[in-house]
């Protein structure tokens, strides 16, 4: 093999532990950053800095300087490890090839890693359904019980996306029952997972393919006709379809209560079974914290300030619960101040920013699926979702700039 192929493998490799056996991504990252070693001896590689992995290294200093300030070494010390990976692919995938990239056997790395995760997901849905003859227990943590399922549905979304781009690559040959059969394992997971971010992004994306489809077959009149009707039409399908139309007019209610007085949602002690309550508690006294403090409280400091902030709101069940704002804006923001908001803030709009300028769908709707669901969850929270994202921004960035691919299409 030569070393194209060999780099590229040990890329597959990476994208495939990482969903697996995340605990076993430092041995994918060691093999790899060998095998770069390699590379720069034989002169197979060379150096060029981008503003992505630049980005992400300023994002990681904001949770160094952090540490000056915090009154919890050991967690400060368990964040800057967790989120080492702001640091370690910027700095492998700055270094490329000069003949360009191929994403063929990373995608593989992550088609593989997702049908696995499927797999033992499904038996562990039927071991629960034996015993409990419930089809809940096919859905949510049941299901994605590795990963947490708004990770897992995000981790599918982006393989779908993957094979999208091998179908236009004809990575698998030109035989569209193949794709056809990979992005409808993908979507499944997505289902499965039960998250309703996860759903939701699903459903822009699908209204994106449809909108492209209808501009390219019909025009430009028509279409404007439809991008219209479109909003009109995802509401109506979230409102109707059984399972999220429940998830749907809960949030709907908890919404209108809260709009009409946020203080007075949070002052009184909620029966926050449902998700949604939490979010609008944890994102109110996420902001609050944020408008105290607008340099951050300090690395590790977040659930010390938010509980306190929870105790002042008499939300005392909710405190012993040690949430984390569900939302990695204010997560950032909260932890260490407006420069680390900005920095993530950039990491999303530099995605979209590659995605118009290469009209590439790929790296453009990662971005979008890491905005959109760090509006919900905290993803830089967990080493899952900060090894996944990192990975593949720095990476498809690196695909995207390097020589070759200056006219580069994912559609």
């Amino acid at each position: 093999m030569g070393y194209k192929k060999v780099y590229e493998i040990s890329l597959a490799l990476m994208a495939l532990l990482m969903l697996v056996s995340p605990k076993l991504i430092t041995l994918g990252i060691i093999l790899h950053f060998g095998i770069t070693v390699v590379g720069l001896v034989k002169r197979k590689l060379v150096f060029g800095v981008n503003l992505m992995n630049a980005l992400m290294v300023l994002l990681y200093f904001t949770y160094l300087v952090g540490t000056i300030y915090t009154n919890h070494p050991d967690i400060a010390g368990r964040y800057l490890e967790y989120k080492l990976s702001l640091v370690i692919f910027p700095l492998l995938f700055s270094f490329k090839l000069p003949g360009g990239l191929s994403l063929k056997y990373p995608s593989v790395g992550v088609f593989t890693g997702v049908i696995v995760l499927m797999i033992l997901g499904l038996i562990n849905s039927i071991s629960l359904f034996v015993d409990s003859k419930s089809m809940s227990s096919f859905l949510s943590g049941h299901f994605s019980y590795i990963h947490h399922p708004t990770y897992f549905a995000s981790f599918a979304f982006v393989g779908m996306l993957l094979v999208n781009y091998a179908k236009e690559q004809c990575w698998l040959g030109c035989e569209k029952w193949k794709y056809a059969i990979l992005t409808m394992v993908m979507i499944l997971g997505q289902v499965l997972s039960f998250s309703l971010a996860g759903i939701l992004i699903l459903l822009i994306y699908a209204c994106f393919v449809f909108l492209k489809w209808v501009r390219n077959r019909f025009g430009k009149f028509i279409f404007i006709i439809v991008l219209i009707i479109s909003p009109v039409v995802l509401l109506l399908t979230l409102s109707k379809t059984p399972g999220l139309k429940i998830q749907f007019e809960t949030s709907k209610t908890f919404v209108l209560e809260y709009v009409s007085d946020p203080i007075a949602f949070i002052s009184v002690e909620q029966n926050y079974a449902q998700g949604d309550e939490v979010r609008l508690i944890m994102w109110t006294v996420a902001a609050l914290a944020f408008s105290e403090h607008p340099m951050g409280v300090g690395t590790g400091n977040v659930d010390e300030k938010l509980n306190q902030l929870l105790d002042d709101y008499c939300q005392l069940k909710m405190a012993a619960q040690n949430y984390n704002p569900h939302n990695q804006f204010l997560q950032t923001a909260v932890e260490v101040g407006v420069f680390g908001l900005i920095f993530f803030s950039s990491v999303i709009i530099y995605a979209f920013y590659l995605g118009f300028r290469f009209k590439s769908v790929l790296i453009l709707f990662i971005g979008l699926n890491l905005g959109f669901n760090s509006l919900f969850e905290s993803m830089f929270q967990r080493q899952s979702g900060i090894v996944f994202f990192v990975f593949w921004l720095c990476l498809s960035a690196l695909m995207l700039l390097s020589t070759n691919n200056k006219s580069c299409k994912n559609v």
